[in-house]
């Protein structure tokens, strides 16, 4: 799980899954969707609230920073299909 200062409360999870419920079904059907990323198209800017740390804005989990990362880890964390692309 990491350092705590990359944390995200689970509050960002419901808040998220509450407004995708409420979405209509044909924009999200078969989507993959990434919390932060879904409430940020949805009109939510700010996501401090959703900090661990308040005082630190946690990295990005996904997608990898630098794609030589993701290939000294072998893939490990990319999706199928994903790892050719990179």
């Amino acid at each position: 799980m990491g350092e705590t200062d990359n944390w995200r409360k689970a509050d960002i999870i419901a808040d998220a899954t509450v407004m995708i419920l409420q979405d209509d079904s044909k924009d999200v059907r078969g989507k993959a969707l990434i919390d932060e990323e879904y409430l940020y198209s949805r009109g939510v800017t700010d996501l401090k609230k959703y900090r661990y740390n308040p005082d630190v804005e946690p990295k990005k989990a996904w997608p990898p920073e630098d794609e030589d990362i993701a290939k000294s880890r072998g893939g490990a964390g990319v999706p199928p299909g994903v790892m050719s692309k990179l």
